[in-house]
């Protein structure tokens, strides 16, 4: 997932998968101390953006998120701590020895040491835990398609897998690269990470449509899975996507995405919604009232509130 940048001062039977010189300052990506899903797990994250207040962050595994404010903590002081750096596709237990301008020497867990940088620190403290927490019984995973059948050029909504660990509290857009006997293999249009997945993880498969309708909101074959026709102009359509308003081709249109009357969003119910318009979440109905519903997420976040229009399923 994540690009190793080149990186190695010193080279140990149990170093890190970088070489070459390390890169100068002002070319290290900006790494931040997140609270990994607001439960009190401080994981160190790349900065990739700023949008609408949040922070774009990305993980040393490659999983992606919009954080608040709040989540994002003072950088710790690092000398002696236990902490994980993720080499070799895996996070890798390690005590930091030295740190020097924006270098940090580790002594690995299982013997052997190497200078890294600060963008391939993992959690930042090594009893953290490592994989996305599961839909727990209140939160059941919703079921996946059944007799699915897909082939390359398919666009699906699917769960994201990583070191065999499936995150299953939010679904992606996804292209379908190959199918193998080893699985189906996916191309994540939120951010072009690729994994490999069994059909168990794949949700549904996203028609394309030949023709829309102004007003319709639409699955999207784009970095935001959901948008609202506004205009046609030949090839070019013009979406509303979350707060904004951009062209794009037809071809990248999938099947509607409908809004869902009040009636069907009681409490209890298990749906599929957008946060902060963009990212999509499962969560469960807590109730509904002026034209909001508000959800109980299912990554373990606070319930919260958002428009009735941005839920997208109910299962």
């Amino acid at each position: 997932m994540r690009t190793l940048i080149a990186l190695l001062l010193v080279l140990s039977s149990a170093g890190c998968d970088r070489d070459g010189p390390p890169p100068p300052p002002e070319a290290r990506p900006r790494v931040v101390a997140v609270d990994w899903m607001g439960r009190g797990a401080i994981y160190a994250a790349t900065v990739t953006g700023e949008r609408s207040g949040l922070t774009g962050v990305r993980y040393a595994d490659g999983e992606r998120e919009w954080v608040e404010p709040s989540r994002v903590r003072p950088w710790p002081n690092l000398h002696g701590r236990s902490v994980s750096v993720w080499s070799r596709g895996a996070a890798r237990p390690a005590q930091v020895v030295e740190e020097r301008a924006g270098l940090l020497h580790v002594r690995f867990a299982e013997g052997g040491d190497s200078w890294v940088s600060l963008d391939m620190l993992y959690a930042l403290d090594a009893s953290a835990p490592t994989s996305t927490p599961e839909a727990t019984p209140t939160f059941p995973a919703r079921p996946p398609v059944q007799g699915v059948s897909v082939r390359p050029g398919d666009h699906v909504l699917a769960y994201w897998v990583s070191a065999g660990e499936v995150s299953r509290s939010r679904p992606y857009v996804c292209e379908v690269t190959s199918v193998g006997e080893e699985g189906v293999a996916l191309r994540y249009l939120e951010d072009g990470s690729e994994a490999t997945v069994s059909a168990a993880e794949i949700l549904r498969v996203l028609e394309p449509v030949a023709s829309t309708e102004r007003g319709r909101r639409h699955w999207l074959a784009d970095p935001a899975p959901v948008g609202t026709v506004l205009e046609r102009r030949g090839e070019l359509t013009k979406l509303r996507v979350g707060a904004q308003e951009r062209w794009v081709e037809a071809p990248r249109l999938l099947e509607p995405a409908d809004p869902f009357p009040a009636s069907q969003l009681h409490s209890g119910a298990r749906v599929t919604a957008l946060w902060n318009g963009e990212s999509l979440y499962h969560a469960t109905v807590v109730s509904v009232a002026g034209g909001q519903v508000t959800l109980r997420w299912h990554d373990g976040s606070e319930a919260s509130a958002v428009p009735l229009s941005d839920v997208v399923e109910v299962w």
